[in-house]
């Protein structure tokens, strides 16, 4: 991903209304070329301080509900070009921003229409029945969450986010090359990364991770076989992968080997039982031969 650069709009937002932020490149180091790990530079941002809504979880300010997503546009530009705003492509892949349709007050006319939706915190309400008068330690262990107004709120919060991006032309000329938001970087392709909240803790998301990644990264997230199985759900409930299934093998041979050499075992202590049962009744049998001659 180094000969673009990647421009980041979040709206709406205050800090990026005259024009986009563009990100920082983190470039391969000289190891990492060494070894042909071309796919590892990304292009990162986390100076997020006054773009989203503070939240303290204590009673006196719960329930928050679900938030309104943010919508994270994406564009890119030419190294060459990347200082110029107006020069910036969207990426492929984006959609209609959800906040369009409730007819936003701090949405601009100059403000992109698509994007990435985005929320910050999850809320979920949990019902404690028979707490009596220790509902408020209850639904702290139960769920780490606030009790209040007769239930238990508790909140997971975004901790990082992260897109994958690919190059979707075969072109040499960069000019006609394309690029496309695939998925988010995390396990089933989501865009952000979740911590569940602590009471009594206050969440400004002033620090928050955010990264585009080439869509081959090795450390973008997804194992192959998650990769896999995205591509392809049947994948899914569709089998076991080749080493698990050489694992189950190994295990079955190793059974049916373990109850061959028990049934070899039990088969010679039965034979031994029985030639030192006929051994004994033989020296019986000459034993009384002897005695009535």
């Amino acid at each position: 991903m180094g000969n673009i650069r990647v421009g980041l709009k979040i709206i709406p937002s205050a800090n990026t209304e005259a024009n986009i932020v563009i990100m920082d490149y983190v470039q391969n180091t000289a190891e990492d070329n060494k070894n042909k790990n071309v796919d590892k530079s990304y292009h990162s941002f986390s100076n997020t301080r006054n773009y989203f809504p503070e939240i303290t979880l204590e009673k006196d300010y719960v329930p928050f509900g679900d938030p309104d997503p943010y919508c994270f546009f994406l564009s890119w530009s030419e190294v060459g070009k990347s200082t110029q705003f107006g020069k910036y492509q969207p990426f492929d892949g984006l959609t209609r921003c959800s906040l369009l349709n409730k007819g936003h007050i701090l949405w601009k006319k100059s403000d992109p229409k698509e994007g990435i939706n985005i929320k910050m915190w999850h809320e979920e309400v949990h019902n404690l029945n028979d707490c009596q008068n220790d509902c408020d330690s209850e639904c702290e262990h139960l769920y780490l969450g606030i009790y209040a107004f007769d239930k238990c709120f508790s909140y997971s919060v975004v901790e990082s986010i992260c897109f994958k991006v690919e190059e979707t032309s075969g072109s040499n000329d960069i000019q006609n090359h394309e690029w496309k938001v695939i998925k988010g970087c995390y396990r089933n392709g989501e865009y952000t990364k979740m911590a569940k909240a602590i009471p009594g803790a206050e969440y400004d998301f002033s620090n928050v991770p955010i990264e585009v990644r080439a869509y081959a990264d090795p450390f973008a997230g997804d194992t192959q076989e998650e990769d896999l199985e995205a591509r392809d759900p049947s994948r899914k409930s569709g089998g076991l992968s080749f080493l698990k299934f050489i694992a189950w093998l190994v295990f079955i041979v190793f059974l049916i080997a373990l109850i061959a050499w028990g049934v070899i075992m039990a088969s010679d202590y039965f034979s031994d039982s029985m030639r030192t049962e006929e051994k004994k009744n033989l020296v019986k049998s000459k034993a009384l031969n002897r005695e009535t001659e």
